[in-house]
Parts: C-alpha cells; structure tokens; sequence
C-alpha cells in the first residue's frame, strides 16, 4: 500500500507539474505577444498596418474596386517597399479618431498621416515631416468684412464653424479665441462646414487651399478664400504612431527623408491633378501676421 500511495503521489505531482509547466509557456507566450511592439510586430511580418481617412487628393477609396488610392497612399506603398515591406491597409479612420486606434494596437500607423500639432503629440509619435500644407479662411462669396483684416473674425458677434478633433478646431480655439464656435462631428462629412458658412449658420471656416478649390470647382463660386497668400497656419505633414515607437518612426522616417530628398515624393504628387496649389515640398515661413 505504502508502495502504490507513493506511486500515486509522484504521478500526481508529476501531472500537476505538467500542467504548471504548459500553464506558464501558455502565459508566458501571450504576454510575450502582448508585449510586441508595432516595431518588432512589423519586422516579423515583413507587413505595416496600416489606417487611412479619404479626403481627395490625398486618400480617395475606387468605389468599383474599393481599393485605397490617392498622392499620399502612393507615397506610403512606395516607402514600404524601399523598405522591403508590404501595406495592409487595414482600417478606415477620420482625423479626430485615427491616433485612438494606436493606443489599441488595431494599427501599426495611421497611414495617410496629419498635421503635426501639440496637442496630438501628446498621444502620437511621429515620422519626419514628408509634405506641407497651409490652412486659409472661407466666407461667403459676398462676404467682404474681413477682406483687410481677418483679425475682426476674433470677435463674439462671429461664428466659427470646424470639425471636432481635427486641427480647424485648434486653430478657431488658439488664433481667434473670442469667436464662438460651430462644432461638426469627427464622422460627419468636412462639406458640412461649408452648408454652415453658406446657409448663414457660421461666418467662417478653415480649410487646406486644395479643398477649397475643389469644392469651387463642383459646386460654384458660393465661397471665397480670405487672403489666399496668406495662411493662417502652415504646418508640417507627417505619419503618427504609437506614443513609445521610436524604432518604427526612425524607420519610416528614414525611408520618407530619401524619399523627399531624391524628388520622389514630389514626382508622386504630379499624377493628381488636384494637388497642384495644395501641398508644397519645403517649409514656408510666411504666416498671416
């Protein structure tokens, strides 16, 4: 009996410590994969996932083919293949819920890139700037009150219509501080912000010059642009990742300062017809002073 008891307790802890042992390589492979950064993530796969908003020229979807398409996505598809790795475009996004999505892991970078601002790079890391775009004032085309001085739009008796998360609301909320403001969804469509200025809801918007003369172009001259050889904000274009992914900018950074460097984000652009007036290569110091 002694014999058989003891047999039975070194088979149990046998079995008891086999399954410890699978108990631990189980757990100890998942917190390793939840441990892996994008970096490591995109290295191993060979794959960058990527996130994307449409917003033409720069992101448009084929709506027979619903593939991913535009200036920026070429630039996109041809850093990853200097950089021997394939594009998952994996997930659409709008400007104000893109960076939410790198916190989660959902996506390796949100792609189509935006403006850098202060308050997005306390939840983003970014990649050198690869383009520059300004931001100017729309009226209504028969609105001449701030055809001297766009500085009279900083009054309470004007109304600022822009999109929430996106960088119209910071630039209503830092340069005219005393406006009141006209908010639009994240989800909703930016024409919004022109039905506001142009149905008298709103006296003002802010949008890329591009944008504006598109929309010119297919829905008449119902807006004009304040001053259009002065932006009210210039700023630098980029592609955010998680808060933490050095590596994985510093790579893709390198690939895009090839890229700007040797002409090809700027031989990407000649394609689109609408780029041309919206996006320039090089820094531009003049703002509206």
């Amino acid at each position: 009996m002694r014999f058989w008891g003891t047999v039975g307790t070194l088979l149990v802890a046998t079995i008891a410590g086999a399954a410890s042992s699978a108990y631990v390589a189980h757990h100890t492979g998942s917190d390793a994969q939840n441990t892996e950064t994008a970096y490591e993530r995109v290295m191993r796969t060979n794959t960058l996932r990527c996130a994307y908003w449409v917003s033409p020229p720069s992101t448009l979807v084929d709506p027979q083919t619903s593939k991913v398409e535009g200036f920026v996505v070429d630039v996109v598809e041809e850093m990853a293949a200097r950089l021997s790795l394939k594009v998952k475009w994996v997930e659409e996004v709008t400007f104000g819920t893109q960076l939410a999505g790198l916190e989660t892991n959902r996506y390796d970078a949100a792609c189509t890139g935006g403006f850098i601002t202060a308050a997005r790079s306390r939840n983003a890391e970014w990649t050198m700037p690869f383009v520059y775009n300004g931001f100017v004032g729309v009226v209504r085309a028969d609105d001449n009150r701030f055809s001297d001085d766009i500085g009279r739009a900083n009054a309470a008796d004007i109304t600022i219509t822009a999109m929430d998360g996106d960088v119209t609301t910071e630039i209503a909320k830092n340069h005219f501080p005393q406006s009141k403001k006209l908010p639009i969804a994240q989800n909703a469509s930016y024409t919004d912000a022109y039905m506001n200025v142009i149905g008298h809801k709103a006296d003002l918007l802010f949008d890329e010059p591009g944008r504006v003369a598109t929309y010119i172009k297919n829905n008449g001259n119902k807006v004009k642009i304040i001053a259009p050889n002065k932006p009210i904000l210039v700023s630098a274009w980029s592609i955010p990742v998680k808060v933490g992914e050095h590596k994985l900018a510093g790579m893709l950074s390198g690939a895009l300062t090839e890229m700007l460097y040797d002409g090809s984000i700027e031989r990407l652009s000649k394609p689109y017809e609408d780029t041309k007036g919206y996006y320039f290569f090089t820094p531009s110091v003049r703002q509206r002073q």
